[in-house]
């Protein structure tokens, strides 16, 4: 039986999925496909009978092979897209919403092997809304089919307003046998589609998002990529979109996901994606739970990624170093412990002094790898700007990689004394450390940043 050890993890997804909903229930319904102690069913939709409006139901980690039709009011959360995965056996569609309202909400899983067939409702592969005013949020649909319309989800109107906020979410290989194969979108409905990443799936006509309304579907900050036609009848905004349509804000520009064919879209460092969106009305977390807007550029600036990931940049941080302090040349050995795309060196001073580094050089194999130059005490003197050898303000640093590294420092700087140390991505060594007066040390590693 799994842990049930989870309550920080259970409030933090809740406070999530709060941020889109309003204020959680007290009562919450706890769902594992093991049972055990505190939980309340072994399946999601007999939790979904039981609750009611402005109830939460948490669902364990698992696979839960089942079918759901979501109730008015009741707020369905999984405890992550990468562990919690509704698989609907390739019978109808995985998940139902017919006629419920607004608090109505569905975060946190997989949503797979969804078929819609003809004899039945065809269209809503994975999600099918109708007459209903629902979320779907932090969730990859992966995986599913429709006969007609909206392999990944289908918005449809039959009597009444549909109106569906579909935010952080995957929504990846899923086929319709018309139109629509992520997302379709009926007469006289409507979809806000935010910070979602739409990638390789595909229809006949409008394998991304499909609108029988110009207007009815508000698209922003997403990614959609690689659908053959990735946008049919409507408008994006402040996107990246394979197809290079037109919108304030768009651009068409490789994403530089870490790795599309394995399934992780996640930005590399130097896609155009980063802090390329629009903050207004973005979701205050991504697709991990990491906050929105970081300042992924290094401008300055936080300004909100396009798609359902925020680019976190990845650091090698000695921290603080201490006393006795003095200029001079540092050289030894950084090894990474992950891929760290390397713009900018940071120097801490001592306090009340101007300590800094005047010039770095990087060296991989005895090569010359990247290098930078201090431009004197103006604007952020603190830092140096790293240049490739192609000219270009970054160096990639990889994973278990060995650099040498020349750092020549002013005033005075701190200093760690010890002749190696593991820091914050990686460790960091001293080969000799010549001070100002030509004494040398090899234990002096100078206390610096890299980001």
């Amino acid at each position: 039986m799994k842990s049930k050890n989870k309550i920080l993890l259970i409030g933090i997804c809740l406070l999530v999925l709060c941020a889109f909903v309003g204020t959680a229930s007290a009562k919450t319904w706890y769902v594992d496909d093991d049972g055990g102690p505190g939980i309340d069913f072994t399946n999601i939709q007999d939790a979904i009978n039981n609750a009611s409006a402005g109830e939460t139901i948490f669902v364990y980690n698992g696979t839960y092979y089942e079918n759901i039709n979501l109730k008015d009011g009741v707020r369905v959360q999984g405890e992550g897209a990468d562990v919690t995965t509704i698989d609907g056996g390739g019978a109808g569609s995985v998940v139902t919403a017919i006629d419920v309202g607004p608090e109505t909400v569905l975060g946190g899983f997989t949503i797979t092997n969804g078929a819609a067939e003809y004899d039945g409702l065809p269209s809503g592969g994975g999600v099918y809304i109708c007459d209903a005013l629902v979320t779907i949020a932090d969730s990859f649909i992966i995986g599913n089919t429709a006969d007609w319309y909206g392999g990944g989800i289908a918005l449809v109107w039959h009597s009444s307003v549909t109106t569906a906020t579909i935010i952080n979410c995957i929504i990846t290989n899923n086929t319709a046998g018309e139109v629509g194969g992520a997302i379709y979108v009926d007469l006289s409905t409507s979809a806000l589609i935010t910070s979602n990443t739409i990638v390789a799936n595909g229809a006949v006509t409008g394998g991304g998002v499909y609108s029988d309304d110009t207007f009815a579907a508000t698209i922003t900050n997403s990614v959609i990529w690689g659908n053959g036609d990735d946008l049919y009848n409507c408008i994006a905004t402040y996107s990246n979109i394979d197809d290079c349509d037109r919108g304030e804000g768009n651009i068409c520009a490789d994403p530089m996901f870490v790795d599309a064919a394995g399934g992780d879209y996640h930005l590399q460092a130097g896609s155009s994606c980063i802090d390329a969106g629009n903050n207004t009305g973005a979701p205050s977390s991504d697709f991990d739970g990491n906050p929105r807007p970081i300042d992924g550029d290094g401008d300055g600036v936080a300004v909100v990624d396009i798609g359902a990931f925020e680019f976190v940049p990845l650091i090698f941080d000695t921290g603080d170093g201490t006393y006795p302090s003095i200029m001079g040349t540092h050289q030894g050995e950084i090894k990474p412990s992950q891929n760290i795309n390397v713009s900018k060196l940071y120097t801490y001073p001592c306090v009340g002094t101007g300590g800094h580094t005047e010039s770095i050089e990087l060296y991989k194999n005895e090569e010359l790898i990247a290098s930078g130059t201090w431009n004197g005490y103006q604007d952020d003197w603190h830092n140096i700007t790293l240049h490739n050898v192609s000219g270009a303000p970054y160096v990639m640093l990889y994973d278990g990689h060995e650099y040498n590294y020349t750092i020549v420092t002013g005033s005075y700087p701190q200093i760690i004394h010890e002749p190696s140390k593991d820091v914050t991505g990686g460790t960091i060594t001293c080969t000799l450390f010549t001070d100002a007066n030509g004494k040398t040390y090899t234990d002096w590693i100078p206390a610096i940043r890299l980001e």
